[in-house]
């Protein structure tokens, strides 16, 4: 399961570059936001592997933001030449923002689970005197319920 989750990640962290290799259509610009993405995913590697101390949620929900950012101004950049872009071209931008978007969205929804998993905002803690094997308790006293 580990092998998998390792492959899983450094896909994750690889992918903005790829949709960046589908989209760039200058080389001066390519090569400066493909390697401030290849620079970006290793080291979201590093933190994936533990040879950074970092918070995972915290480093994939930053790269997650970061990357599409960096890809939008290459985009923008790559928008500003003088001829206009091909229509593939296009269209090979809006299913890069989609997919850039689908990632950021899902990773937004696990690191929110994952982060409601390790609170302890929601679990009960009993007060009172402890119960007997029959479930009934010494005297009047009622337990009350108090959450963290």
């Amino acid at each position: 399961m580990l092998i998998v989750l390792g492959i899983l990640g450094i896909l994750f962290a690889v992918a903005p570059a790829v949709v960046w290799m589908t989209i760039a259509r200058t080389r001066p610009v390519g090569f400066v936001i493909g390697g401030m993405l290849l620079a970006g995913a290793s080291v979201l590697i590093s933190v994936q592997q533990s040879w950074i101390d970092v918070p995972r949620p915290d480093a994939h929900l930053v790269f997650t933001a970061l990357a599409p950012l960096l890809i939008a101004c290459g985009a923008g950049l790559e928008g500003r030449r003088e001829s206009s872009p091909a229509p593939e071209w296009i269209s090979r931008r809006n299913g890069a923002i989609g997919f850039l978007g689908m990632q950021f969205a899902l990773t937004l929804a696990v690191g929110l689970l994952y982060a409601l998993m390790i609170s302890e905002g929601g679990r009960p803690v009993v007060q009172g005197p402890p119960l007997h094997a029959a479930g009934h308790h010494h005297g009047r006293r009622r337990h009350r319920l108090r959450f963290r």
